[in-house]
């Protein structure tokens, strides 16, 4: 039982994290509740995607930005295209599209 309460503290602190979620998947399925365990599978799944697309928005702004300082206009606008695409609600990745216009 202390590893489901280890599980769960850390699903508590850090829910945005997916980590909690496949340790907390474990530990749920190690007591037989497979539907729970696919949720937290799920939700684990989910939070690493918008991470990752976060992480390339952030380098294709950051791309942007250097080609920008560098007068690579076309290229900069594309760059900031493509972290907007990767995710639109980075707020940094549309500002700079903005600024670029």
């Amino acid at each position: 039982m202390t590893t489901r309460l280890a599980a769960c503290a850390n699903h508590r602190t850090a829910p945005q994290q997916p980590g909690p979620h496949i340790t907390l998947a474990s530990v749920l399925q190690e007591e037989g509740k497979q539907d729970e365990a696919a949720a937290e599978r799920k939700t684990a799944a989910d939070l690493t995607r918008v991470a990752v697309n976060r992480q390339r928005a952030m380098f294709a702004t950051n791309a942007g930005n250097a080609l920008l300082s560098k007068g690579q206009i076309t290229d900069a606008i594309a760059r900031n295209q493509e972290a907007i695409g990767s995710d639109p609600s980075y707020a940094e990745a549309a500002t700079a599209a903005w600024q670029q216009h």
